[in-house]
């Protein structure tokens, strides 16, 4: 209400967002009017229509002291108290996922007090920036509060540039994996149609970003084991553990021809991959695969592509990057499902072939285009900002690469409408007009 009083033509450029914010912390500090229940995770920042809006949100931020958590280990969750708690709280206050007033009386009135709405607040956070939603302040979420609002503004821009290329290439039905999520997404006529956890290559082996099509499906795989993989993984653990290739069902074979695995007394360590009589690893197609019994066949420049796994547990950490660069699905024969039912003008049944564990290859009759993305920041559908970890540290070098773009992109955005929203939250609150 009393920031409609303020007029542009009277302040200076800056002075209008700190007002905004000042009057913000100055009605959340001074009130303590109790609020209505809130359940865990339903409190959410100001709600984004693009991420164009989300900078003008962070340039308001970024002309306030940003407030710093200090780097330690300790491990902070609810009923505590601590300094750093009242820090977190101005920190989660300003970027919205703490809504004021955010005391609570009846149990503190110490903002060093962990209280269920601060847990709350924070499980939002944690929840919008890919961190384990536990609720307690730990290593990570220290990390990503203090992330400072200018270093936003470049994110956010660079994310600005990396979508804009994205929309200028997509179809109506695509895959994409956005690497950094370590999710996948299956579109088709701008519905969501299917999305499943995904796991990717881990930081000494990063999966690449590309474009490319799924052309096929191979039903029971065997997996052709590269000579990178083959040189860093097996050959040593082999040499130290001779029984290693038994207990992981791996042969060797001479050649790409050769059905046939060789005898033991003729393998030669020095023909492994290289010279014309070169021998190579192989495992055969079954239950325990290394790929799972699913492959989703795609043409690429780096040989990655999708598969299943026979190591499904890993599905269930959070920082799921343990591949040596392609992707793993968690809901394989769901995809394969649903990209032959796109596919195909009559139903095909995948019990049958799954029943044994022969190979069989089913082409596509119309490719589904893939996307391998590295997106770290978005708007979901229902408006809410999200960042996620710079895994591959590609946004550091990329937003050097492309200093220029970004400058202008940040130059577009507009403070206004950030405002409103902030004027909006203020105003439209029973404690505002109290």
């Amino acid at each position: 209400m009393y920031c409609r009083t303020f007029s542009r033509s009277v302040l200076p450029r800056n002075t209008l967002p700190a007002l905004i914010f000042i009057l913000l912390l100055t009605v959340s500090a001074a009130t303590y009017a109790s609020r209505p229940p809130i359940t865990p995770l339903d409190n959410r920042p100001y709600d984004f229509k693009t991420l164009q809006q989300a900078i003008g949100f962070y340039q308001t931020l970024n002309t306030l002291p940003w407030p710093a958590l200090r780097k330690t280990n300790k491990l902070l969750r609810l009923e505590d108290s601590h300094p750093d708690l009242a820090i977190m709280r101005h920190q989660l206050l300003l970027l919205g996922d703490l809504p004021a007033p955010y005391t609570d009386a009846a149990v503190s009135d110490s903002n060093a007090y962990f209280d269920s709405q601060l847990e709350q607040a924070l499980m939002h956070f944690q929840q919008r920036h890919g961190i384990k939603v536990d609720g307690i302040l730990g290593p990570q979420s220290r990390k990503a509060l203090n992330i400072s609002p200018a270093h936003r503004i470049q994110q956010l821009a660079l994310n600005i540039h990396r979508q804009k290329q994205f929309a200028d290439k997509t179809s109506t039905r695509f895959i994409q994996v956005n690497i950094p999520e370590f999710r996948l997404r299956l579109f088709d006529q701008q519905k969501l149609l299917l999305e499943m956890k995904t796991i990717v290559g881990r930081k000494t082996r990063k999966t690449p970003v590309f474009d490319t099509h799924v052309q096929a499906l191979v039903i029971n795989p065997s997996w052709n084991v590269p000579r990178s993989i083959a040189f860093k993984d097996i050959l040593p653990r082999w040499q130290a553990d001779p029984g290693y290739l038994n207990r992981k069902n791996l042969r060797v074979l001479s050649g790409w021809n050769s059905p046939t695995p060789i005898p033991a007394e003729d393998i030669d360590l020095n023909k492994m991959y290289q010279g014309d009589e070169f021998q190579r690893l192989w495992e055969p197609p079954g239950v325990g695969n290394t790929l799972g019994r699913i492959k989703f066949v795609s043409r690429s420049q780096y040989s990655i592509y999708l598969h299943d796994t026979s190591a499904p547990r890993l599905f269930n950490e959070h920082h799921r990057a343990f591949s040596s660069g392609c992707i793993r699905v968690a809901k394989a024969r769901q995809l394969a499902d649903a990209l032959l039912a796109l596919s195909e003008p009559e139903s095909v049944s995948l019990e049958p072939i799954l029943s044994h564990s022969r190979t069989q290859t089913l082409p596509l009759q119309q490719p589904v285009n893939l996307h391998v993305t590295y997106w770290t920041a978005w708007i979901s559908p229902q408006g809410t900002l999200n960042f996620r970890e710079d895994l591959y540290k590609r946004d550091r070098w990329q937003i050097q690469e492309h200093q220029q773009q970004l400058a202008d992109i940040i130059n577009k955005s507009a403070v206004q409408p950030v405002l409103e929203t902030a004027q909006a939250d203020i105003t439209h609150s029973p404690e505002a007009h109290n």
